[in-house]
Parts: structure tokens; C-alpha cells; sequence
């Protein structure tokens, strides 16, 4: 004998259903802000918090996307790696240097914990780097040789990667330079915060 079709809405799909409960302990001022954008939004204080966890995840899988697009997949996922071993080297280097183990001071602070995260940078650079050994590269411009050759030597840096490093700092400083993309200075310094400095001031060596 078939079976009667139910009748109703039909069933949601598994992603959809509104039946997990998670409960959460959030400082008091996250609360208000919460509530508060939530009635601006028109929606439930259960809604706004999740509307902002998806949200959460979204803007993550977009960082991904934006820096493959501003250095390139390889050079993105480099950088990525980077970061996370300077984070960790540093964090729990300022932890067991502290005194006090206090793990929340910030390790960019901290000068042995600073210097162990540039050790984990270099690290990660150095195994990454690529096998074979070339004295110059196989540039036919002879021109832009010229230049790099004319740049270098005026600026006492000994070798292009520290001319690029230097030029990009310059460039942070308001000092000549060919970065010329006041809208990635503006939200690099921004960035920096008290960071920033700690760059000489303009008119200085660097």
C-alpha cells in the first residue's frame, strides 16, 4: 500500500535545522554591543550571534583569497606559515621568558621573545629556499641591472633584498621611495600601531 504523503512544510536539510543549543560566557560590554546591534538590525540576540560567527568564517576564507590575489598563491601561503610559526615562537618564547609567565604581554614587546620569532621567519625561509645557487640572475635587461647595481651601492645596501626592505620601509616613513600606494601606507601604518615607531624618523638612516 503506498505511503500518504506528509503533509506540511518539508523537512529542512541537516544545515538548516535550528536545533543546537551552544552556550557561551562573553564579557559584559561584547553583550551590549550585541544586543544592541541586533536591534538596530531587526533580529534576535540569538540571530546577530549567528550572523557574526557566519560572517566570521566568511571574512577568513576571504583574507585567503585577497592575499593570493596581492602576492600570489605560493608567495601568500609563504607568508601564512610565516606568520604562524613567528606567532608561536614568540608567544611561547615571552611566555617562559616572563618572569611573572605571563602569557598575555604581547611577545612583540618582549626583545628575546622578538628575536626568537625572527629566528622562526628566517627558518621558514631557509627551508623553503630554492636548491640551486645562482651568483646573478639570468637578466638580459642590462639596464635594469645598471639600476639595481646605481641603487644599491647609493644606498649602502649590500644586496637588492635589503634595498627593497629599505625602500619599502622609506616608503612607510613618507621618505622617497617607489611605493607609491598612499592607501596601503595609510593602512599599514594603521596597522602597526606603536610599532611604527620604531622606525627612524624621516631624514634618518634606516
Amino acid at each position: 500500500m503506498p505511503k500518504k504523503p506528509r503533509r506540511g512544510r518539508p523537512p529542512l536539510k541537516p544545515d538548516s535545522r535550528r536545533s543546537y543549543k551552544l552556550s557561551v560566557t562573553i564579557r559584559e560590554r561584547l553583550r551590549r554591543q550585541l544586543e544592541q546591534s541586533a536591534e538596530e538590525e531587526g533580529r534576535t540576540l540569538s540571530q546577530e550571534v549567528e550572523y557574526r560567527i557566519e560572517r566570521s568564517f566568511e571574512r577568513a576564507e576571504l583574507m585567503w583569497e585577497m592575499m593570493e590575489l596581492a602576492y600570489g598563491r605560493e608567495a601568500a601561503a609563504l607568508l601564512v606559515v610565516m606568520a604562524r610559526a613567528m606567532a608561536d615562537a614568540g608567544r611561547a618564547s615571552g611566555y617562559r621568558h616572563s618572569p611573572t609567565g605571563n602569557e598575555g604581554a604581547s611577545w612583540l614587546d618582549d626583545r628575546f621573545a622578538y628575536e626568537q620569532a625572527q629566528k622562526a621567519a628566517a627558518t621558514i625561509l631557509e627551508k623553503f629556499k630554492p636548491p640551486k645557487w645562482t651568483e646573478q640572475p639570468n637578466i638580459s635587461n642590462e639596464r635594469f641591472l645598471e639600476t639595481m647595481r646605481v641603487l644599491t651601492k647609493s644606498t649602502d645596501s649590500k644586496t637588492w633584498g635589503e634595498w627593497f626592505a629599505k625602500n619599502v620601509l622609506d616608503g612607510l616613513r613618507g621618505e622617497e621611495s617607489t611605493v607609491k600606494d598612499q592607501r596601503w601606507i595609510n593602512r599599514t601604518k594603521d596597522m602597526l600601531g606603536p610599532l611604527f615607531d620604531r622606525l627612524p624618523k624621516p631624514g634618518a638612516d634606516i
